[in-house]
């Protein structure tokens, strides 16, 4: 099966270069690396000079350079869309692989996270190396792959059937982070069969790079708005689990945060996001794409 890769990147050629040597050092190499940005100046290099490197332009924000990397793939069975801060276990391709070549009812697919710095403390890279080659060398994995079934695919490393994944597009109104982009395209992706599933031999690990962020104020915004919009949008999620698992959790994290969280995160700012969000909300405007506007 021919495997395409899209890194989409923004102010971060060093940790990008990285991620790039990661998936060229991987059991089963893809076809190719489309690397997705506004311009040459956020690559490295020598990063460009790499083997199976392409470089694909487009304006800023994720939805946007996804999309893009999309209406420029060669021909190609399954696409990976990975963050430009994560480390793959070099057999992480080879069992994603073997996942969708035995289960052709496998739309997306995510792989066992290690370490997920973007939910936690983020993670260094030579912390994540040596997390890599401490699993691998105490694989014994089974084969075909192991499964668990997901609500979503997890942006950061999922993979899709390309045959669904060129059908569909991510909504370009979830603008620059473009918090919960995955849940959407995974759920437009799948909806009409399998749910998302977890590949638990394919691992990797998320840096959570925090550098090349958005303010914490847009993103605090996207939080409370992004997930209503879904819902009124498609229904993505239910009115509870947005209470529940979005709007509280992120409003608690942010105000304990300010007082003993890392301050990269930008918790205040992020608090004071969700706040304006919310009066947003009072006042009956739900668009994601308000975040342009903010400072």
């Amino acid at each position: 099966m021919r495997i395409s890769v899209i890194l989409c990147s923004y102010g971060r050629a060093a940790v990008l270069d990285d991620t790039v040597r990661s998936v060229l050092r991987q059991t089963v190499v893809p076809q190719e690396i489309l690397i997705v940005c506004p311009s040459p100046d956020h690559i490295l290099p020598v990063t460009l000079g790499r083997h199976r490197v392409r470089f694909v332009t487009s304006a800023k924000g994720l939805t946007l350079q996804r999309n893009t990397a999309l209406c420029q793939l060669r021909e190609t069975d399954v696409v990976a869309f990975l963050d430009d801060d994560m480390e793959l276990c070099p057999t992480y391709l080879e069992r994603m692989r073997e996942l969708f070549a035995t289960d052709p009812s496998v739309m997306v697919a995510s792989g066992k996270m290690l370490a997920d710095g973007g939910r936690g403390k983020a993670v260094a890279r030579e912390d994540a190396i040596r997390l890599c080659q401490e699993a691998e060398e105490a694989s014994h994995d089974a084969s075909p792959p192991i499964t668990r079934p997901l609500d979503y695919g997890y942006g950061c490393n999922m993979m899709v059937r390309a045959s669904v994944a060129l059908r569909n597009r991510f909504d370009e109104k979830l603008s620059l982070y473009a918090w919960l982009e995955d849940s959407d395209f995974s759920y437009h992706c799948t909806r009409a069969g399998s749910p998302p599933v977890a590949n638990q031999s394919a691992r990797c690990v998320h840096l959570g790079w925090r550098a090349g962020r958005i303010s914490g104020t847009k993103m605090g915004y996207s939080q409370i708005i992004n997930p209503l919009y879904l819902w009124k949008k498609a229904r993505v999620f239910s009115l509870r689990h947005i209470v529940v698992q979005y709007w509280a959790r992120c409003f608690v994290a942010n105000c304990i945060g300010v007082i003993w969280g890392d301050p990269q995160d930008d918790r205040l700012n992020r608090l004071l996001g969700n706040m304006l969000a919310a009066w947003h909300l009072i006042k009956g405007r739900c668009d994601p794409m308000m975040i342009n506007e903010l400072p």
